[in-house]
């Protein structure tokens, strides 16, 4: 009566609290008067009035009894923390007297739980994932490639963390490094297939044509893509020299563009460039084939000198370059330009048309484009010619007959003529392309 008649007075002097429960010892968040405590709900008194329910003093209990150890259990499955002790008298809420739960935050790890295969000890039996059939071996993914290192593998029921199936990997520190990994040019096996810097399907991964580089080279010679040579990127050309066509570029990597005689034709029909040759023409296919392949008879050709043979026929002067290759004559300012003295006085028509006649000729015999003289050409007791034809016509020339062709692919360039009887010759005072 004495303590209940205290709490009165406390009440009375509004210096505590009132009881927010049912009861006049009834506690709420541990508030208590002085002196008292609160104990499951209950303010009370160690080895007082009221009496604790779970409170001793020291290690007596109310009843006479001795206080015992409880343990907490955090996740609530009935088994406590070895870590985590109170000294009662009756079990507080919360605690459980025994200490058997190994994870006291996960409420299916206890010895209860059937072991599962998640990498836990889920019944306490001091073993993960014991009892279950192991599968694998596993093996450490160190540089988390999925690829594993090549060591002894681990049996599991379930690949644990950082582990994988395979101990395929070369490089176990570099994750750039494993089976199917782009092969560098680095002389290392980056794909790990024993082999280093062999090429895959189009080449390594950082060279070829995604790769552009310059040569160091002229012209078209100096663009190039980086490849692979004994472990190192080197640049490596994409174009070869090849015979200069009238396109702005250098062609023949020789510092120059669109020069002769790949480009244009020979400055001179009497240069090293060009090859020159003479010979009776095919009478039925004049004006309609060119006679660079026909084998007719052979006549004289020595220096600028062209002695023909007699007779009433076409004669024809081929000239074509010496390495038996193309030139370009698509250069629209060409001018074919020749000038000559002749012996014979019985020159006749040439085809409908006045001599001379000059012919372009593609790689095959029909392909050509014909130029004739648009006025006076060649005739009877004249001894001195000068022509100059614009390949694109004009200036007096007229492009006549002809199936026309790709003229940067001119096999051979033809002067015709016609004589009606006896031999002849035809003195080069100049003959070549300008400007």
């Amino acid at each position: 009566m004495r303590a209940h008649g205290a709490a009165l007075l406390l009440l009375a002097s509004s210096c505590f609290t009132p009881w927010k429960h049912e009861g006049p010892w009834a506690c709420s968040d541990g508030a208590c008067p002085l002196d008292y405590a609160c104990d499951e709900g209950v303010c009370c008194v160690k080895g007082g009035t009221p009496v604790c329910p779970t409170l001793p003093l020291g290690t007596l209990c109310p009843d006479g009894g001795t206080a015992r150890l409880f343990f907490f259990d955090g996740d609530g499955d009935g088994e406590g923390n070895i870590n985590e002790t109170v000294l009662r008298c009756a079990t507080p809420s919360g605690w459980v007297d025994n200490s058997t739960d190994c994870d006291d935050t996960n409420p299916l790890v206890n010895l209860r739980t059937e072991e599962l295969c998640d990498g836990l000890d889920n019944n306490c039996d001091g073993v993960r994932d014991d009892g279950l059939p192991n599968n694998g071996p596993y093996y450490p993914d160190q540089d988390g490639d999925d690829y594993g290192t090549p060591d002894a593998g681990l049996a599991a029921c379930a690949s644990p963390p950082g582990y994988v199936t395979n101990d395929d990997d070369c490089a176990p520190d570099d994750p750039g490094r494993h089976p199917g990994a782009p092969e560098l040019c680095n002389n290392i096996d980056d794909n790990c297939d024993g082999v280093r810097d062999d090429e895959m399907d189009g080449g390594f991964a950082d060279t070829g044509d995604a790769f552009p580089c310059f040569t160091g080279e002229q012209g078209v010679c100096g663009t190039g893509s980086m490849h692979c040579a004994q472990g190192a990127r080197m640049c490596r050309r994409a174009n070869a020299p090849a015979r200069e066509l009238c396109d702005g570029l250098d062609n023949d990597c020789d510092g120059a563009v669109d020069e002769r005689p790949d480009c244009g034709g020979p400055e001179s029909f009497f240069s090293p460039h060009a090859r020159i040759t003479a010979k009776l023409a095919l009478a039925s296919s004049t004006g309609t084939a060119c006679q660079t392949g026909y084998a007719g008879l052979p006549e004289t050709v020595d220096g600028p000198v062209w002695t023909g043979r007699s007779g009433s026929n076409f004669h024809v002067l081929v000239v074509e370059p010496i390495d038996g290759g193309m030139w370009d004559m698509s250069r629209v300012d060409s001018t074919l330009r020749f000038d000559f003295t002749a012996n014979s006085t019985t020159w006749g028509a040439l085809n409908d048309s006045r001599d001379p006649g000059v012919y372009l000729c593609g790689e095959e015999p029909d392909e050509l484009i014909r130029y004739v003289p648009s006025t006076d050409g060649l005739h009877d007791g004249q001894q001195t010619f000068s022509g100059a034809v614009p390949l694109r016509g004009g200036s007096g020339w007229t492009v006549g007959a002809g199936s026309g062709f790709d003229t940067t692919n001119t096999r051979s360039v033809e002067i015709l003529v016609f004589n009606t009887s006896g031999a002849f010759t035809i003195t080069f005072a100049d003959a070549g392309f300008s400007p």
